[in-house]
């Protein structure tokens, strides 16, 4: 969050390509890659996209939070014409979350901003059409054990442990699965 404004912005000037919108993700310093590119972009709208944020990520365990990414992740938010969030769980929970944010500072906590961010604010979720799928489900169950995917990390954030307790249970019931993951795969003993 912190070096990549500066190398995108370089690569940007170096392209000389000409845009209509630039939709950042909210991993990027949308302020510096704004100042960087100024020259070029001072026309242009801006549109980032929150899939997460830095204000209500858990951080590790035994860790503090970074105030700082949490205030690069607001910054960006004032600083974009349109600011969207994948689900409305994340906006609210980044809108809920930012007084607290900005009670922080003693004085000029700029509470008031956040009326303006949640203006500009909408929900736009992942755009996945599972539908279209239907038309290739078996009109019966295949033969052989239920496949459960595990396409996450196994960091504490995807709380994998709760994903163990539920293949736990799904043994004790003794149901026929079988577990891919994103390297290999795991197989229920039968």
């Amino acid at each position: 969050m912190h070096g990549g404004a500066a190398t995108l912005a370089r690569r940007f000037l170096e392209s000389g390509q000409k845009v209509d919108l630039i939709l950042a993700t909210d991993m990027l310093d949308l302020t510096t890659f704004q100042a960087l590119t100024r020259r070029r972009t001072a026309n242009t709208p801006f549109a980032i996209y929150f899939h997460e944020n830095q204000l209500t990520y858990p951080p590790p365990p035994g860790e503090k939070r970074d105030l700082h990414y949490g205030f690069i992740n607001y910054a960006s938010a004032l600083a974009a014409d349109r600011i969207f969030f994948n689900s409305g769980f994340h906006r609210d929970a980044f809108l809920e979350e930012l007084p607290r944010l900005l009670k922080h500072f003693p004085d000029f906590n700029e509470l008031e901003t956040i009326n303006r961010i949640e203006a500009r604010s909408e929900v736009l979720p992942l755009g996945l059409d599972l539908e279209r799928f239907d038309a290739y489900r078996p009109a019966q169950r295949l033969p052989g054990p239920f496949r459960i995917l595990w396409n996450h990390r196994w960091e504490y954030d995807k709380q994998p442990e709760v994903f163990f307790n539920a293949l736990y249970a799904l043994l004790r019931d003794d149901l026929d699965f079988e577990v891919i993951v994103h390297r290999g795969k795991l197989q229920a003993a039968p």
